[in-house]
């Protein structure tokens, strides 16, 4: 589909991610999206619609979008400069911000939605998780919140200068970061999908392990019975 303009998914896409949660969505889920709602093939300008997905969330989070495509236009370049004005810390707070789920866009345009997104998003990010094994030996804990996660992974980021120079929204994976994520080179918009991977309530761990206790039960059982048949059936 290379006589797309894709440009013009900039308002789909917008309302996506103002209506989804940015601890799920991914940049696979709206390039589907895309292609379903278009009827188009996106498959040869993943990177394309890539670069406009990761656009359009900066538009949201840090500037104000306007009524009409001239404004628009002007917020656009805004914000671009914006992002390359923000300082580590100042960018490391946006980050956190995106955790809890709520836009800023989406704090002006509803009050109730906001509300609720808030109250979930800050249960969230602070309640302790467990950690997979190989997070919780690299971050030296077996249980830390979300937000607990992020800090202490900006802060192992900064210290080693991981976070490419010419784009702080990129994190270079070094050896550690990669046994984690499983990337050479991750956004920031993504990081948390690949986290999710890792931390595991522990209600959810207990289940999993009641559900497979039960299994093995029912599996011990049937080998036993099927040994007492056999048993029988020499008799």
């Amino acid at each position: 589909m290379t006589d797309v303009n894709i440009s013009t998914f900039i308002p789909t896409i917008k309302t996506i991610l103002k209506n989804s949660d940015p601890n799920e969505i991914t940049a696979r889920d709206i390039r589907m999206k895309l292609e379903k709602d278009f009827n188009v093939d996106l498959t040869d300008r993943k990177h394309e619609v890539q670069q406009l997905i990761e656009k359009c969330f900066d538009d949201l989070e840090i500037g104000e979008e306007s009524a009409n495509s001239d404004e628009s236009d002007h917020d656009i370049k805004v914000d671009s400069q914006s992002i390359e004005s923000l300082s580590d810390d100042e960018y490391e707070r946006k980050f956190e911000a995106e955790l809890n789920g709520v836009s800023k866009k989406s704090k002006s345009t509803s009050k109730k939605k906001k509300h609720k997104k808030k109250k979930k998003g800050v249960t969230g990010i602070h309640k302790p998780l467990v950690l997979s094994p190989v997070l919780s030996e690299f971050l030296h804990a077996e249980e830390l919140s979300r937000l607990e996660v992020v800090k202490r992974l900006w802060a192992y980021i900064k210290e080693n200068s991981l976070q490419d120079p010419n784009d702080k929204r990129f994190i270079v994976c070094d050896e550690n970061l990669k046994n984690i994520f499983k990337q050479d080179r991750i956004h920031s918009f993504t990081m948390n999908k690949y986290l999710t991977d890792h931390l595991k309530k522990k209600e959810d761990l207990v289940d999993m392990n009641v559900s497979s206790n039960g299994s093995d039960h029912v599996e011990q059982s049937n080998a036993s019975s099927a040994g007492d048949d056999e048993t029988h059936n020499d008799k």
